[in-house]
């Protein structure tokens, strides 16, 4: 945990968000989910080349899968509508799979 805080801080934005992703991923599974969420939500407003808003999205929404499928699926439907192919496919397919 203190080595991604520590590279999420650095200069370096790509490294910085990727750090910054394993961190969250860290705090979801020691069920610091809000931290996680602030880190996730960070990352969708401002992308980087490394870790992209939908990369973040799709992160957000495994997330509240968990806990809140109403969120996930609002959030699946938005990626659903995305301009890629590839992602509006996976988030279709990541809709069917969220318990309601």
């Amino acid at each position: 945990q203190a080595k991604f805080k520590k590279v999420a801080g650095a200069g370096n934005k790509d490294l910085a968000a990727l750090a910054k992703m394993g961190l969250a991923s860290v705090y979801e599974a020691t069920n610091r989910d809000l931290d996680a969420i602030n880190i996730y939500n960070e990352l969708i407003k401002k992308p980087t080349q490394s870790v992209s808003s939908q990369s973040a999205q799709f992160a957000l929404a495994d997330l509240y899968a968990r806990k809140d499928p109403a969120q996930a699926k609002r959030i699946y439907d938005q990626l659903a509508l995305d301009k890629s192919p590839a992602v509006a496919q996976l988030a279709k397919q990541r809709q069917g799979a969220t318990k309601q």
